[in-house]
């Protein structure tokens, strides 16, 4: 490959040169000045292959950073679905049935019946949402499929405490007391380092160390729908700003 761009270099280049030049200027030359334009040429035609040895070595650099960054990121998407608890054949069948639903609510172009009936009701109650991907999309949707629906909820989400009962988890403690289960990491945030009455349980039952493990008898911070959304806005952000980081 490289003998083939030599020859075909340097064929351009004397060729370039013969017809920049009359026939008697060609005749007039000595034997030292063709030598001379020879040498020329050659060296101009090393200095191209040098070039283009460079510029392969800067692709071939670039190209290794490109794939290093692409497992940096794959690595922290593979942390996001095992935080969440999903494989990532569930997350694509959950982007499928939320891009379809998304378009018919955008368009829409079918009955607030059949959209409930086809997935808005599963994706709506479902612990995917609380990937940076589609949580605020989902609440921009929501708004437009249920107007004023947040406006007449949000009064009745005044914040408060919550006492656990058997069978009970942040999720559907989210979803009962602030209107959706995508905000059960606020609640885990809360109460992460102690509950409200961590006086009077056993030391293992005084924090929420583990969003899946909660105990009857535990009293829970409960904040306003307005302070969960802000605290959750600002836990996505920071997260976005992390893997921008790792992936810088």
């Amino acid at each position: 490959m490289h003998i083939k761009f030599f020859f075909l270099t340097a064929f351009i280049l004397i060729f370039s040169f013969c017809v920049s030049y009359s026939q008697d200027d060609i005749d007039e030359l000595s034997t030292e000045e063709w030598e001379f334009l020879r040498d020329e040429l050659a060296v101009k035609v090393i200095k191209l292959m040098t070039t283009r040895d460079s510029l392969n070595n800067e692709i071939d650099s670039l190209t290794g950073i490109l794939t290093s960054k692409e497992e940096d990121l794959e690595k922290c998407d593979n942390e996001l679905l095992a935080l969440v608890g999903i494989s990532r054949i569930e997350l694509v069948e959950f982007r499928r049935k939320f891009e379809e639903t998304e378009k018919k609510i955008n368009n829409r172009s079918s009955s607030p019946e059949d959209i409930r009936n086809n997935y808005y009701d599963e994706i709506s109650s479902s612990k995917i949402l609380c990937l940076p991907e589609f949580s605020d999309r989902f609440l921009a949707l929501r708004n437009k499929f249920q107007p004023g629906m947040q406006e007449e909820k949000q009064p009745q989400y005044t914040g408060g405490n919550y006492l656990v009962v058997k069978g009970d988890c942040l999720w559907n403690i989210s979803k009962q007391k602030l209107g959706s289960p995508v905000l059960w990491p606020v609640l885990w945030e809360m109460n992460r380092t102690g509950v409200l009455n961590k006086d009077s349980l056993p030391t293992y039952q005084q924090t929420v160390n583990n969003p899946n493990l909660i105990y009857p008898g535990q009293v829970l911070r409960i904040p306003t729908l307005t302070e969960a959304q802000e605290k959750l806005e600002s836990s996505l952000k920071e997260l976005r700003k992390s893997k921008y980081r790792r992936n810088r």
